[in-house]
């Protein structure tokens, strides 16, 4: 999750869309539209002053195949103050968020 809130920080929505599984999705947007997607959120959140996402992880497990990580994301201003923003039509402050982690790819 930290590399992924560096590439939201460094507006890097290429690298963002490639965190996700060849058949991810993020809601409703599948793997090819990602890019696209997390693009016009970060133009969003830079013009509402919400240019950094900050992930707290509250519990890591594997199930033998996967490292999953279950926590909270928060959006964050140039102060690194905690801030309201819109995305759509809904007002977030905070979110659950789920990471999912394939280690063997990490083992050596």
């Amino acid at each position: 999750m930290r590399q992924f809130s560096e590439d939201f920080k460094n507006s890097d929505s290429l690298a963002l869309a490639k965190h996700y599984a060849s058949d991810g999705t993020f809601g409703s947007v599948k793997r090819e539209d990602l890019a696209s997607v997390w693009g016009s959120m970060i133009r969003n959140a830079v013009k509402r002053g919400t240019p950094e996402i900050q992930f707290t992880a509250n519990s890591l497990f594997n199930d033998g195949e996967y490292l999953i990580e279950i926590g909270l994301y928060e959006f964050l201003d140039k102060d690194k103050n905690v801030n309201i923003s819109l995305f759509g039509n809904r007002k977030m402050e905070t979110g659950k968020c789920t990471g999912i982690l394939d280690y063997r790819e990490h083992l050596h």
